[in-house]
């Protein structure tokens, strides 16, 4: 039992930190959309690189996002259901939701995304959108990267949610 707490844990503070940290990457983000925003409404000049890296740093934020999202309970959830439940029957209900649709559809996302990101970085792909055409390979590999933390926040949640199950849990 107390390997599962340390594990739990360890996930749980990793997402946190990586939610943390793509938080505040939010802020010099904002700050290039004012500032490309601010160019072209005020100087009638666009700058070539606004449009392409605020539409990265957002699929970037997205995807790095998903396991602090489950952490914080944050996902869809169908709470007038499971409010309805017994806590340990909750718990099973989580468990069966996680273990046969949710974390199936992890690994398949998680396969594909690495093998896009994977094909992205060996045609060094670029975006091509506007003249300026930047790289978008390193992009492309937080789609494995935010799947596989979502994928270890769900093995953290059944772990929770078995604890639960057999009245052991933390909090």
């Amino acid at each position: 039992m107390k390997f599962i707490n340390v594990l739990t844990h360890f996930i749980d503070s990793l997402n946190e930190w990586v939610g943390r940290i793509v938080a505040w990457l939010i802020v010099p983000a904002v700050m290039v959309v004012v500032i490309d925003v601010i160019s072209r409404k005020f100087f009638s000049k666009a700058f070539p690189w606004g449009y392409d890296l605020s539409l990265q740093c957002i699929g970037f934020f997205f995807m790095m996002g998903m396991g602090f999202t489950l952490l914080k309970k944050g996902h869809v959830n169908v709470d007038f259901i499971s409010q309805r439940f017994s806590n340990k029957t909750d718990a099973v209900m989580n468990i069966l939701l996680y273990a046969l649709l949710v974390f199936p559809m992890l690994l398949i996302f998680t396969k594909v995304g690495m093998d896009y990101a994977i094909r992205s970085w060996v045609i060094k792909e670029r975006i091509g959108i506007t003249s300026w055409n930047p790289i978008i390979y390193p992009f492309k590999t937080a789609i494995p990267v935010g799947f596989i933390l979502l994928s270890i926040q769900a093995i953290s949640e059944i772990l929770k949610n078995i604890m639960r199950l057999i009245g052991r849990s933390e909090g």
